[in-house]
């Protein structure tokens, strides 16, 4: 029992720590499961507009480094709005910056992964 307790805590800590978690998790603790978790494309042309530059960014960076840095802010600033839509309770405003906070995650991850083999090399 205290190790199911246990295991049930560290879920709940994992949740609450990484924004990205915490924010499905209260879109769907009030009935808005966020888009494109269930497979269908998001509808939001602005959005994926903005997803397609940060791709093209991705594609044609000759300076990672300095990509990886224009990721992690603009992932803090879209973190600060997501709370002010939270705190306001706008979940239009939540769900859409929860969305480009999906999408800067999986353009980190793909950073990451494009880096690892230069750092593997160093």
């Amino acid at each position: 029992m205290s190790l199911q307790h246990a295991t049930l805590i560290n879920q709940a800590y994992e949740t609450l720590r990484e924004p990205l978690a915490r924010a499905r998790h209260l879109l769907e603790s009030a009935g808005r499961p966020l888009p494109g978790d269930d497979g269908k494309t998001i509808a939001d042309p602005e959005l994926l507009m903005e997803a397609m530059e940060w791709r093209e960014a991705l594609d044609e960076a000759t300076d990672l480094a300095s990509l990886a840095r224009r990721i992690e802010a603009e992932t803090g600033a879209v973190v600060a709005r997501l709370g002010q839509a939270f705190g306001a309770d706008d979940l239009d405003g939540a769900t859409r910056e929860a969305l480009r906070l999906s999408y800067l995650a999986k353009l980190g991850q793909e950073l990451r992964r494009k880096l690892a083999p230069r750092v593997a090399l160093s």
